[in-house]
């Protein structure tokens, strides 16, 4: 994912652009699977930006929904950002 890319190289901007376009496609097609790696990242990218409290919103939403899902990755990837966020 581009927006992923910018982010492993702190292109902060361009990296929420490019999630941003990203989500905005997953909204269209509901791929949970896909809306929950692009909602990880967002976390990511939010607690980059030193906005926690954006970041705890994103992890919770994906999270949720990885578990409605049941997606063991997800979820799994998802705890592993909330536990980044309360340290």
């Amino acid at each position: 994912m581009i927006g992923e890319a910018h982010l492993a190289q702190s292109e902060l901007e361009q990296a929420q652009d490019w999630l941003q376009r990203s989500w905005q496609t997953q909204e269209a097609v509901g791929d949970p699977y896909d809306q929950t790696l692009i909602l990880a990242a967002q976390a990511r990218l939010a607690l980059a930006q030193r906005q926690p409290e954006q970041a705890q919103a994103y992890a919770q939403t994906g999270l949720e929904l990885a578990r409605s899902q049941q997606l063991p990755y997800q979820i799994g990837l998802l705890e592993a950002i909330q536990q980044q966020i309360q340290q």
